[in-house]
């Protein structure tokens, strides 16, 4: 038989024909359960009165927020078996009650403000008093006055559908029994949100299962609890589940970094391509010079985005829908625009050396378009450090390994201008002042238009 939801019971010998039968929990259920005390002068009668002072004593140190346990005993003839549980935890002899200390980590109080920045909803269930639920959750910022605190009596007697109307009101749960942990899952979850949730033993298991992240503990926590989770905390610290999904943010976020990259470059491509020689009867740029973007200064580039330091703002922005495509619409039209301002760029560069400076040379006008459009994706690269932020708000250093890459495309690029043998094999020549004049406005341009459009975009978010 099991005993009472809020307390624990084991049974050792305590004399060679008896046994004795040891019991803790929540004071209230120990509390319940006692008929006698024990007291320096032997066992005795729990008069009402001591009954209230013991509880009123338990409630002193849960408000002070200390966790509290009651013990009690009981001296038991051989058990007989199939005897009831409830038989057994009656006629207690109380022992005492005990107040433990176990403030957060310091850590938390930071984790749960980069939470709030990045609309995280924190809710704590304990099994825990209420009183020291509510000091330890009033001490976290957790229980807001605009926010409540349910007792596990009143969670038993919710319907699922009262409490998914409530639950985004509510932000501590005491007293939970494992049942409960599952109800609260499933309300959250009714409201379309993502839910993570942590526990350490057997019972945690039902709730760990029905959360879309179950987090288990990895030096507390049992192997059931381990084994029905998705994720186990090396260190059982709450601080290292924010890290993990800064983490993930940052993965996701250089994820799109190197897929933007790459495609509003090749656009940038195809339009310059395209219109070029609808403008000019020329092809813009030979073969291998496409080739050359696309495979060499375009991958290394994009590679470094890929391994990029966060972007500031990576903790501040809302969680985003589980079922957003990595290339959202939002995305979809922002590497349009930016591959069409970018192509705006070598369009004009294009045909300002076709018809001004370099009217009659081939070789000439291809080396002025293909470092054109090299060169701005080299420089775009910085803007695409940070969907909403300015490259002028993001510290230049932060991604060495991109600088490491742009200063490698760019050595290899003028090496491809400037040494005769590759000079043949990519069709380039040497250029002069306006030539070089021209690459330079026409990359550096669009690549300021196009920071500039986004900081227009983030105040109109």
């Amino acid at each position: 038989a099991m005993p009472e939801q809020g307390t624990e019971n084991c049974f050792f010998p305590f004399t060679t024909s008896r046994l004795m039968l040891l019991s803790k929990g929540a004071p209230e259920a120990i509390l319940r359960r006692c008929s006698r005390v024990l007291t320096p002068h032997g066992v005795r009668v729990l008069p009402s009165e001591d009954r209230v002072y013991y509880a009123d004593w338990a409630e002193e140190m849960a408000d002070k927020a200390l966790r509290t346990l009651a013990y009690a005993c009981r001296p038991l003839e051989e058990v007989a078996s199939g005897q009831e549980a409830e038989k057994l935890e009656s006629d207690l002899i109380f022992l005492g009650i005990t107040g433990m200390m176990d403030p957060p980590r310091p850590e938390v109080f930071r984790a749960l403000e980069v939470c709030r920045q990045a609309n995280i909803e924190v809710v704590m269930i304990t099994g825990d008093h209420a009183s020291t639920a509510r000091a330890i959750a009033t001490e976290l910022s957790i229980l807001k006055p605009q926010k409540e605190m349910l007792i596990g009596e009143e969670l038993a007697r919710m319907s699922e559908e009262e409490l998914a109307e409530r639950v985004e009101n509510i932000a501590v749960y005491a007293r939970v029994s494992p049942a409960d942990k599952v109800k609260i899952v499933r309300a959250w979850k009714s409201r379309g949100k993502t839910v993570a949730m942590t526990g350490d033993g057997v019972n945690d298991a039902p709730a760990l299962k029905n959360a879309d992240i179950g987090v288990a503990m990895g030096i507390t926590g049992t192997d059931v609890s381990k084994e029905a989770s998705d994720m186990v905390l090396a260190d059982d610290n709450f601080a290292t589940i924010v890290n993990a999904v800064e983490e993930g943010r940052i993965i996701y976020d250089n994820l799109k970094k190197f897929i933007t990259f790459l495609l509003s470059g090749n656009i940038s491509e195809v339009i310059t391509i395209f219109l070029g020689m609808l403008l000019t009867s020329i092809t813009p740029l030979n073969t291998v010079q496409i080739l050359w973007m696309n495979l060499v200064t375009d991958s290394l580039t994009a590679m470094a985005l890929g391994v990029d330091t966060p972007s500031p703002d990576i903790m501040s922005r809302p969680p985003r829908a589980p079922r957003d495509n990595i290339l959202s619409k939002r995305n979809q039209v922002m590497i349009l625009w930016q591959g069409l301002l970018l192509s705006l760029g070598s369009m004009a560069a294009l045909l300002i050396a076709h018809y001004s400076i370099y009217p009659n040379n081939l070789g000439k006008v291809h080396t002025v378009v293909f470092t054109t459009l090299v060169l701005a994706e080299l420089i775009h690269s910085f803007n695409l450090r940070s969907e909403y932020l300015s490259f002028m708000e993001i510290p230049i250093f932060g991604n060495k390994v991109l600088l490491l890459a742009l200063a490698t495309c760019l050595s290899l690029q003028m090496m491809v201008i400037f040494i005769p043998p590759l000079m043949r094999v990519f069709g380039t020549e040497y250029l002069d002042a306006a030539g070089w004049g021209l690459i330079v406005a026409c990359s550096i341009l669009p690549v300021i238009l196009i920071d500039r459009v986004k900081v227009a975009l983030r105040s109109k978010r």
